[in-house]
């Protein structure tokens, strides 16, 4: 093959085929480049698309009125209630087979606060008083 800059210089077979190959990563690079921020663009409004539509989601959850309403003589608690709080008699279950609190009865006398289970990282403590059916958990 001949080189079309003139007559004189001869380049081989080799040689063209080596500058295609050079020539076609070349080009392709340059296409990567060219694309990449359309590729970038892209996905951004995508990013934004998604995000518009878990806000819709949001707002539609937020905008649901409450099952529970509140009566329209109920007075708003300003200060803690400092009431007793008394169970009696009280049994639970996940299902009839399964009890998980059988004849239970608690009194909390007003102003006291009672914690069950784990207040703090490490800070629960068993309070014995009493036969270990009287047992309580409360929280340090």
């Amino acid at each position: 093959m001949t080189d079309p800059q003139g007559p004189d210089t001869h380049i081989s077979r080799d040689a063209w085929l080596a500058l295609s190959v050079s020539t076609l990563v070349v080009f392709l690079l340059y296409l990567d480049w060219f694309f990449q921020p359309i590729v970038n663009l892209a996905n951004v409004y995508n990013l934004l698309q998604a995000a518009v539509a878990a806000l819709v989601k949001i707002f539609g959850l937020l905008d649901v009125p409450a099952e529970v309403v509140e009566r329209p003589d109920a007075h708003d608690l300003a200060t803690p209630v400092g009431g007793e709080v008394t169970l009696a008699g009280v049994t639970f279950g996940y299902n009839d087979d399964t009890m998980v609190l059988r004849d239970v009865d608690l009194e909390i006398p007003g102003g006291q606060v009672e914690g069950f289970g784990q207040s703090q990282p490490g800070s629960v403590e068993r309070c014995d008083q009493g036969p270990v059916t009287d047992a309580r958990w409360c929280g340090t």
